[in-house]
C-alpha cells in the first residue's frame, strides 16, 4: 500500500455514520415515484435457506441475503460521466490489503475500503451523495427484486451433466459409449466443428439472474431480506438485489418502496422484523387451518429471541 499520511488513517478510524452526516436535502428529500424511475441496488451476502409458515399453514421457502456496511462509494452523473449511476461497495477490508490508488478512491468518499464494488445505474432523481448506507428496509416486504450473482462452480462436466444430453443406447451394441457425444462435426463439408458447440467442458461459475423473486420479511436487527425461491451462487457470496425490472414500480402501485431510499426517523428502532400481509382467505381451502393469534406471536418471539415467550398462568409474568 506503501506510505499513507497518518491523519488520514486517523481520519478513517474516526469517522463518523455517513448517514448522520446527510445534508438535508438528501435527508428529507421528497422526490416521488415516476415511471421512469430507477432506483439504485444493494450488495448482500448469501445466507442459508429456511422454511416459514404463514397464519394458513402454508410453507414458504426462503432464502437469507444479509446487506452488511453497503455505501455509496462514487456517483456518476452525466455532467462528468455521461450517465447516472452510483457505485456500491460492501464487505470492510483490512488497510494493510488495501493498494494506494484504492485507499484514496474511498478516501475521497470518505469512507472505509471495501472488497466488493459494484455499479448500478439509476435515474436522474434517484442519485445519492458518497457515503449513504443502503440497508435492509431500502426494499419492503411484498415487493418483488431480481437477483444476480455467480452460480456454483461444478468442474469439468461431461455433455449430459452440462447440457442435459440422454445419452446412447445403453445396450445392444454399444461398446463404452454411453454417455459420450458422438459425432461432433459433419464429413468434409463443413470439415470442422461449428463454433457454440455443447460440448463437455467447465460447468458453473457464470453470472446467472432470476427475475421476480418476493421478498417475504425483513429482518431489521440482523439488516437482512428474505426472498422466496432459490438464489444463484454459494453461501457466503456476493448478491446484487435490484428493483424487479419486468414489474415496474410507480406512485399508483400497491407497494411503494422509499424513494431514493430509506433514512431511519425516531422511533424506527424498535421495529424489528416486517413481514409480508398474509391472505385475507384461506388459500388452502378446507384443507389450510388457521394459526391462532397468539401462536403467531409465539413464531415471532422464537425467531427473533431464539424461543418463544412463556407466560406463567399463576401471575401473568413473563419468563424468557
Amino acid at each position: 500500500m506503501g506510505v499513507i499520511e497518518h491523519s488520514v488513517v486517523l481520519r478513517m478510524l474516526t469517522r463518523q455514520p455517513a448517514i448522520f452526516r446527510l445534508s438535508l436535502r438528501w435527508a428529507h428529500s421528497e422526490s416521488l415515484w415516476t415511471p421512469s424511475s430507477q432506483r439504485v441496488g444493494a450488495l448482500a451476502r448469501k445466507g442459508k435457506m429456511c422454511q416459514v409458515f404463514d397464519r394458513w399453514g402454508v410453507l414458504h421457502t426462503l432464502t437469507e441475503l444479509r446487506i452488511e456496511a453497503c455505501q455509496v462509494i462514487q456517483v456518476k452523473t452525466t455532467e462528468t460521466d455521461g450517465y447516472n449511476a452510483l457505485q456500491i461497495g460492501t464487505g470492510n477490508m483490512k488497510l494493510k490489503r488495501v493498494t494506494k490508488p484504492m485507499f484514496y478512491h474511498f478516501e475521497k468518499s470518505d469512507v472505509w475500503p471495501k472488497a466488493h464494488l459494484r455499479e448500478f445505474r439509476v435515474s436522474s432523481d434517484a442519485l445519492l451523495p458518497a457515503g449513504t448506507e443502503i440497508l435492509a428496509r431500502h426494499f419492503v416486504p411484498g415487493q418483488f427484486v431480481d437477483v444476480a450473482g455467480v452460480s456454483k462452480g461444478k468442474g469439468y462436466a461431461g455433455a449430459m451433466k452440462r447440457w442435459g444430453f440422454d445419452g446412447q443406447p445403453a445396450s445392444h451394441g454399444n461398446s463404452k459409449t454411453h454417455r459420450a457425444i458422438g459425432s461432433s462435426g459433419s464429413s468434409q463439408d463443413p470439415g470442422r466443428v461449428w463454433p457454440g458447440k455443447k460440448m463437455a467442458g467447465h460447468m458453473g461459475v457464470q453470472r446467472r439472474t432470476v427475475l421476480n423473486l418476493q421478498i417475504h420479511m425483513i429482518d431489521c436487527i440482523a439488516n437482512s431480506v428474505f426472498v422466496k425461491g432459490c438464489v444463484p451462487g454459494a453461501f457466503d457470496s456476493v448478491i446484487e438485489i435490484r428493483d424487479a425490472y419486468l414489474k415496474r414500480i410507480d406512485s399508483s402501485s400497491k407497494i411503494v418502496p422509499p424513494f431514493p431510499t430509506y433514512f431511519p426517523v425516531p422511533g424506527d428502532e424498535n421495529v424489528k422484523l416486517l413481514e409480508i400481509e398474509p391472505p385475507a382467505t384461506n388459500p388452502l381451502g378446507h384443507l389450510g387451518v388457521e394459526l391462532s393469534q397468539q401462536r403467531w406471536d409465539d413464531w415471532k418471539e422464537w425467531y427473533l429471541y431464539g424461543q418463544p415467550r412463556v407466560v406463567v398462568e399463576n401471575d401473568g409474568a413473563e419468563e424468557p
